[in-house]
C-alpha cells in the first residue's frame, strides 16, 4: 500500500471538496480527517474536505477560486512552519552558527571555536655539567685604520710648527723674567714724565715732596697676571694695584668739563679687583647734581667708557699710562672709589704717563692733591 505525504493528501482532499469527489485517506484516518462526515476531527484534511464541500454546494461553482487560494495558503503555510521549526533547532547552537538548510536536507553539526592557550613563558634551560652554556660569539673584529690618514695628521703637525716658528719670529720677545721681577724694574724718577707729574702736583697742586715714588717696569707688565705686576712695583697686595679711566655722560647737556658736579668726561680711580657699576656711578652724580638747589633729572645721565680718542685728547696720555695729574684738560674732575681709602698700608699704584712707568702714593695724599668725589662706585 502506497502512502501518500500530508502535503499532496491536503491539495487533493481541497480539490474534492471543490468537485463534489470523494477522498480516501491514509491508513489510520478517521472518517473526519476523510470529510466523510461533519468534518468536527480539527485535522486540515477534514477541515478543508468539509467546509470546501458544504460551502460549494451553498453557493455555487464561484467558490471555486476561494477553496483554491485557501488550499494553498494553508499549504505554505505547512511549508513555512517546518522551516522555522528546523531553523530554531539549528540556531540553537550558539553564535556565529549558519542558517539552517532547506527542508528535507541533511544538516551538518558545526564544530566549536578552538581558542589557542595564551603562551606561557619559559625560562631558559640553565647550564649544567652536562650542557655547557653556548659560547659568546666572537667580537667583530676593528676596522683596518687607513694608512693615508697618518700622513695627513702627520702633514698637519709640520705646518703648525712652522706657523708656531713664524710667530715667535714676528713677535717681540718680552724682556721681563716673571721669576725675577726685581732685576726688570727699577726706581725712575727723573724720567720726562715723571718730572711732568711732579710738577703739576708739587708747583701746581701744593703736594709735599717725596709724595710720590716712579717705578719702570718691563715692557710684558700688562701681559702677566696681577701677582706679577705687584711684584715689580712691591705692593702690599693685588688690591693695591689701580687704574685710571675717563668716563663720559653721553646725556650731560654741557660739552666740556667746566662744571665740576655735571661734567662730560670723568677721571674715575678703580682698583683691577673690584668692578666699576655704572648704576652706582650714575646715582652718585644724580645726587649730587640735586644739591644746594641744583635739579637735574636721572634721564640726564648715562654713564659709558669714552672713545680712546676722546682719553687721549683730554688726558693727553695713551691707553694704560693714563694718571690724574699732568692731564691736558686740568679742569676734569676726579671720582675715587672709597674702597682705596681704607687699604693698609694706604699706598696703591696706578699709570703714570707712560706705558712702562707707575706711580705709587699714600691715599691721603691723593685725596688732598686731586681734590676728587670719594663715592661708593663698584661692587
Amino acid at each position: 500500500m502506497t502512502i501518500e505525504s500530508s502535503e499532496s493528501l491536503v491539495w487533493r482532499r481541497g480539490r474534492a471538496a471543490v468537485c463534489g469527489e470523494r477522498v480516501e485517506g491514509r491508513a489510520g484516518d478517521s472518517p473526519g480527517e476523510c470529510g466523510e462526515r461533519d468534518g468536527r476531527a480539527g485535522g486540515p484534511s477534514g477541515f478543508g474536505g468539509t467546509v470546501g464541500w458544504r460551502v460549494c454546494r451553498a453557493v455555487g461553482s464561484d467558490v471555486v477560486s476561494v477553496i483554491f487560494w485557501f488550499c494553498d495558503s494553508w499549504q505554505n503555510a505547512m511549508r513555512f512552519g517546518q522551516a522555522t521549526v528546523t531553523t530554531n533547532t539549528t540556531t540553537m547552537g550558539g553564535k556565529g552558527s549558519k542558517p539552517s538548510s532547506p527542508a528535507g536536507s541533511p544538516t551538518k553539526a558545526v564544530p566549536p571555536r578552538a581558542h589557542a592557550p595564551d603562551p606561557v613563558p619559559v625560562a631558559p634551560p640553565t647550564p649544567t655539567r652536562e650542557s655547557p652554556a653556548p659560547a659568546k660569539p666572537a667580537p667583530a673584529a676593528a676596522p683596518k685604520a687607513d694608512p693615508r690618514w697618518a700622513e695627513v695628521s702627520a702633514r698637519y703637525a709640520r705646518i703648525f710648527d712652522r706657523l708656531d716658528a713664524l710667530e715667535k719670529r714676528a713677535l717681540p720677545t718680552p724682556t721681563g723674567n716673571p721669576r725675577e721681577p726685581a732685576s726688570n724694574t727699577r726706581r725712575d724718577d727723573t724720567c720726562d714724565a715723571a718730572r711732568h707729574i711732579l710738577n703739576d702736583l708739587v708747583g701746581t697742586r701744593g703736594a709735599p715732596a717725596g709724595c710720590a715714588t716712579f717705578m719702570r717696569v718691563p715692557s710684558c707688565y700688562y701681559d702677566e697676571p696681577l701677582e706679577f705686576r705687584r711684584e715689580c712695583v712691591g705692593g702690599a697686595s693685588v688690591d693695591h694695584m689701580c687704574k685710571t679711566i675717563v668716563m663720559e655722560n653721553t646725556k650731560c647737556v654741557n660739552d666740556d668739563t667746566a662744571d665740576r658736579a655735571n661734567s662730560r668726561w670723568y677721571l674715575v680711580v678703580v682698583q683691577y679687583t673690584a668692578k666699576l657699576n655704572q648704576q652706582k656711578l650714575q646715582k652718585y652724580l644724580h645726587e649730587l647734581n640735586n644739591r644746594d638747589g641744583r635739579k637735574c633729572g636721572k634721564k640726564n645721565f648715562h654713564m659709558r667708557l669714552a672713545k680712546e680718542e676722546d682719553s687721549e685728547r683730554l688726558t693727553g696720555y695713551v691707553k694704560g699710562a693714563v694718571c690724574p695729574f699732568g692731564c691736558v684738560d686740568a679742569k676734569m674732575p676726579v671720582i675715587f672709589s672709597d674702597k682705596i681709602t681704607r687699604l693698609a698700608p694706604d699706598t696703591f699704584w696706578l699709570g703714570a704717563g707712560e706705558v712702562d712707568l707707575k706711580i705709587g702714593m699714600s691715599a691721603a695724599h691723593f685725596v688732598d692733591a686731586a681734590k676728587p668725589y670719594v663715592a661708593d662706585i663698584t661692587y
